[in-house]
């Protein structure tokens, strides 16, 4: 699957790439600080990071000067803004979105700069929190930093058909943003971190970036072919094999981003969770993973799952690898 990813989307990543390389980010900035021009320049041209902050933030009545290291110039950094993003190197410590998307491209020190900063204003919400209501209507999407979410759709006799589970490095909403209204709800089942990015900035660093814009378009696409496995399980496959690909699924997410412990990881889904996103009961859920046990495939235990058999759990699944 990755590699027709790769194939389906080179064609725009070429030219992207070709934009990039061709046309060079303007250095000009209408939505000037409070700095000489010179000083302004100077400023961009160290630090690309000052492209990416959205206008709200460059033009905030509240504005504090800080020197930075690369000559004379001085960066009007608006409070909340963490300067360890102005500071952060290609060779420093990249967020789990920079991790998933160096999976497809690996990222300049401006394009790092550029994910960090998108990260620099989180939001912490508690466990239970829906952020995004079906209906809702914005502009806005979410970068998930840390805990687990789900995406769902609720029908009108109370059940919930869970579509996606977001997972820590992922960009969440980005269709509805474009589309101004949510088709779902969008709500934590863990204690989560999640940093807002309004659509139009999103296209502005899309601008600024191509590259960038190529590495999400590669993991939106990614996230749309889990979607697609999800329909054939809950439409064809038997509950024992969309068991297992769920879980088949969720490793090869989190081993992306470095969230794995060999073919371990911490699951804190219950199975009331799991039935309504594998559309069982949760006494078939249970009966599932008691075979899958048994057959010395898969554990869930303790919030904890351990693939016992990786290459057997993959048969039965029939999963193959992205």
């Amino acid at each position: 699957m990755q590699s027709f990813l790769h194939d389906e989307n080179s064609a725009l990543y070429r030219k992207l790439i070709a934009k990039s390389e061709g046309n060079p980010s303007r250095d000009e900035d209408r939505h000037a600080m409070p700095l000489t021009l010179l000083a302004k320049e100077e400023a961009k041209a160290e630090n690309p990071t000052v492209r990416c902050l959205p206008d709200a933030m460059m033009n905030g009545a509240v504005m504090r000067n800080a020197r930075t290291r690369h000559g004379s110039a001085f960066l009007a950094v608006p409070p909340g803004t963490n300067e360890i993003a102005l500071s952060m190197s290609s060779s420093g410590k990249k967020t789990l979105l920079a991790k998933k998307l160096n999976s497809f491209v690996e990222l300049s020190e401006r394009e790092l700069l550029c994910l960090a900063e998108l990260q620099t204003a989180p939001i912490r919400l508690k466990s239970g929190k829906e952020l995004v209501h079906e209906g809702q209507v914005g502009d806005m999407a979410y970068i998930l930093q840390a805990g687990w979410a789900c995406s769902f759709k609720l029908l009108p006799d109370g059940g919930r058909q869970i579509i996606a589970f977001p997972l820590p490095g992922d960009c969440v909403g980005l269709r509805s943003a474009l589309l101004l209204t949510s088709d779902h709800c969008f709500s934590a089942l863990t204690d989560i971190v999640v940093s807002r990015v309004e659509a139009s900035r999103m296209m502005r660093i899309f601008n600024e970036f191509p590259r960038l814009g190529a590495a999400i378009l590669w993991a939106v696409s990614r996230d749309e072919a889990m979607v697609v496995e999800h329909l054939v399980s809950i439409g064809r496959r038997s509950a024992i094999e969309r068991t297992a690909h769920f879980f088949l699924e969720l490793w090869e997410r989190l081993r992306l981003v470095k969230l794995t412990t060999d073919n371990e990881f911490a699951c804190p889904l219950n199975q009331y969770v799991l039935a309504d996103a594998l559309g069982l009961t949760a006494i078939h859920v249970n009966r599932m993973l008691r075979q899958l046990r048994e057959r010395k495939l898969l554990t869930l235990k303790e919030r904890k799952v351990i693939i016992q058999n990786l290459p057997g759990l993959k048969a039965l699944a029939g999963y193959h690898d992205r």
